[in-house]
């Protein structure tokens, strides 16, 4: 038993690494944004159309490397994604016009796809219900502290180099982890963690073993996950949207300067890793992933409101409420697209379903990185605000119509 769970944490590590790498090669261009705004002849709707591009080609390769990952092993779709966003990152610094910008993080974003579905897969089959359920907590902490790192990296070399070496770190970092998920993982498919051995069912890794599978289209009604996939596409115009346009929001409205702009959105990843844990908190509380997301929105709603209202009166209290929100987000994520595409795995979707939930936060935040853009050049940030205070009631009411459906399903799979 303590062999397992050993190796359980290595294989837990292992992917957290893989995962921040991932989040290294995958943010470092939303990172450099408001400096390549600055030292280039590009405005922010052409700098936001690479990453609206981005989030649209993520969102699809998704729901077809979701597809994939039922299929492919999770060693060939994780380097493959590894190697490619590696490749896009040296690519950028020699694509400095909007089209080529968008065409070559399209490519990225597609490649990152064929992460986060292959990772879902590679931990439910080698941990325990219980394991997984911190996995997905520890994996998502990885890439809020990958995202810390990229802006402070970001930050470190608009101010000591050039801001093109950031994409060269990333690349780097990518290529490096990647041979070393290659071989380590080799190891692990040779020798799976999931062993039979005698003891409570909830502490052994099920075998993967074939199941019946339900035709799709009648498991998506049964579980009532359509309004489901709508809140994660409201979810993702709020994380990503104030995630790629704080250190604007910032410069704009309180005239911080660049490198102190970008260092701001840190707070944003560092606010999340605290969301998870209170996210899991309301999950035990309500037993359920879906009525701790409806008490998360009530949150945000909340903070939207007094950021709203007060955003221009105190740039601390702006901050604030706006990090906050972007935390109840990112709280949100982990029940939607981790605690939920579990259990599709009796019915032989996880891979499946982890990609489509996850593709529907993108699509969102497609929306949110050119429809803000474009707003704050023609109006103002007080009407994104009211913007974000839709959006969050919106998903209070898509999450209570979900709701019914979704607890009969949860409970006929955990009979």
């Amino acid at each position: 038993m303590k062999d397992i769970k050993r190796r359980m944490t290595n294989m837990c590590i292992l992917l957290c690494v893989v995962y921040f790498a991932s989040y290294i090669t995958r943010k470092s261009y939303n990172a450099s944004i408001l400096t390549i705004i600055q030292n280039t002849d590009l405005t922010k709707s052409q700098t936001g159309l690479a990453v609206t591009g981005s989030f649209i080609t993520y969102g699809l390769g998704q729901v077809i490397n979701g597809f994939l990952g039922d299929v492919v092993r999770p060693r060939t779709m994780i380097s493959l994604g590894l190697i490619g966003a590696s490749v896009c990152n040296i690519l950028i610094p020699y694509s400095l016009n909007p089209i080529a910008l968008c065409i070559l993080w399209c490519f990225n974003g597609f490649f990152q796809s064929m992460m986060w579905p292959s990772i879902t897969r590679s931990m439910s089959e080698n941990f325990t219900v219980d394991f997984y359920k911190k996995g997905t907590t520890y994996v998502s902490i990885a890439c809020s502290v990958a995202t810390v790192a990229i802006y402070i990296i970001v930050s470190f070399f608009v101010e000591f180099f050039t801001w093109q070496a950031t994409f060269y770190f990333a690349a780097i970092f990518g290529l490096v982890v990647c041979a070393f998920w290659y071989i380590i993982c080799g190891k692990y498919e040779k020798n799976p963690i999931c062993e039979p051995f005698e003891t409570n069912v909830k502490e052994v890794p099920e075998k993967s073993e074939p199941v019946h599978r339900p035709p799709f289209l009648r498991l998506a009604l049964m579980s009532g996950v359509f309004p489901i996939m709508l809140v994660i596409a409201l979810h993702g115009f709020l994380r990503d949207g104030i995630e790629t346009w704080m250190s604007s929001f910032m410069n704009d409205v309180y005239k911080i300067d660049t490198s102190g702009a970008i260092l701001s959105v840190a707070i944003l990843p560092l606010l999340s890793i605290l969301s998870y844990y209170v996210g899991s908190f309301f999950q035990k509380k309500t037993g359920c992933p879906i009525k701790s997301n409806l008490v998360l929105w009530l949150f945000g709603a909340a903070f939207s409101l007094v950021l709203m209202l007060f955003y221009k009166n105190s740039a601390v209290l702006g901050v604030t409420m706006i990090s906050l929100l972007s935390g109840a987000t990112h709280a949100i994520n982990l029940m939607l697209t981790t605690r939920v595409s579990i259990y599709y795995k009796k019915a032989g979707y996880i891979a499946t379903f982890a990609g489509l939930l996850n593709a529907c936060t993108y699509v969102g935040a497609a929306v949110a990185t050119y429809g803000i853009a474009s707003i704050s050049e023609k109006y103002s940030w007080t009407v994104i605000m009211g913007i974000f205070l839709a959006v969050c009631l919106i998903g209070i009411l898509f999450t209570l119509i979900a709701l019914p459906k979704w607890t009969r399903f949860r409970k006929e799979q955990e009979e």
